[in-house]
């Protein structure tokens, strides 16, 4: 293009651009990015493998939370959540206000919670000794 022609281009005089991008640097730029994210899910794949046990390990692991859980008939739903958090409070509250074994053969037992704080500031709680001395004063 002469540059009398790009003067008189109103595009030009608007600012914009009078020549298309090349085409050579975004090409490489596009080949690059597919070049990085093909080694980085290869990096990527590499450290899961070296850091996973084999699926056949995965599969011979026991215990009570692989254990094969019966699966209910229906649903376990609760009829009256109301009711039920009522009976739970009582029941909790029983346990903190009245006396009662834990494990009697053991000779644990539970105490109101009431009685509990009483003895706490009868007694007080275990305070932590200080620590030893050192030689030549304290280090910061």
């Amino acid at each position: 293009m002469s540059e009398q022609h790009r003067a008189s281009d109103p595009l030009t005089q608007l600012g914009y651009e009078p020549r298309d991008v090349s085409a050579g640097p975004l090409l490489k730029w596009t080949v690059a990015l597919a070049i990085f994210v093909a080694a980085s899910l290869l990096v990527s794949l590499g450290i899961y493998n070296l850091t996973m046990p084999p699926p056949e390990k995965m599969r011979q692991k026991t215990g009570p939370v692989n254990a094969v859980q019966p699966i209910p008939d229906a649903p376990i739903l609760q009829v009256n959540p109301a009711l039920d958090m009522r009976e739970f409070r009582i029941k909790e509250d029983s346990t903190l206000h009245q006396y009662g074994w834990v494990d009697q053969s053991r000779g644990i037992a539970r105490i109101p919670i009431e009685r509990a704080m009483d003895l706490v500031l009868e007694k007080g709680l275990p305070a932590r000794q200080p620590p030893p001395a050192t030689e030549g004063g304290t280090r910061r």
